[in-house]
């Protein structure tokens, strides 16, 4: 996965996209925004009775994509495949938090891991050639046995996350 991030970063060197940070790469069961304090453990809770009751997952990354539109492209991200478990999850998250008043997106849970978030582009054509270059040679398979609750800070040189709980799922 690293080598097809650094190919991209290396072809896209000229245009302006924020990079997220290799040690950052995450994808993103729910995000909850500001949360007051006084909810992280109704929250834990809820997660941790998920993960108690969840079998670990194997995952897929594959394919390179954009959101947005090719004519204003907002964010590269590396698709990770659909899978009855890891939708299962997911979809356990979303209503789960929903019921303890954390509303759900109006989007369905679409698992994948933000690669950049672009800034601005000169040349949107080389950037989907790039793009489709990439797609092919992109693919990873995982285990994942954990997630986690994190803080993130945004800071003027990227955010940065804390890991406020780990939930280990089932194996």
């Amino acid at each position: 996965m690293l080598n097809t991030l650094y190919a991209l970063k290396k072809e896209l060197q000229y245009e302006k996209i924020n990079w997220v940070d290799e040690k950052n790469l995450h994808f993103t069961l729910k995000f909850l925004g500001k949360t007051d304090t006084s909810e992280i453990a109704n929250i834990t809770k809820t997660l941790e009775n998920i993960a108690q009751t969840t079998k670990a997952v194997d995952i897929k990354i594959e394919n390179l994509g954009i959101f947005g539109s090719r004519y204003n492209p907002r964010v590269i991200w590396a698709g990770i495949e659909s899978s009855e478990p890891l939708l299962a999850l997911g979809e356990n998250v979303l209503n789960k938090l929903d019921e303890k008043g954390f509303k759900r997106d109006r989007q369905n849970f679409v698992p994948h891991i933000t690669l950049g978030r672009i800034k601005y582009i000169r040349d949107k054509k080389h950037l989907k050639v790039v793009i489709d270059k990439n797609k092919a040679i992109w693919h990873q398979d995982d285990h994942v046995d954990s997630f986690y609750l994190y803080e993130s800070m945004l800071k003027p040189e990227g955010p940065q996350y804390k890991v406020v709980k780990a939930f280990h799922l089932q194996d």
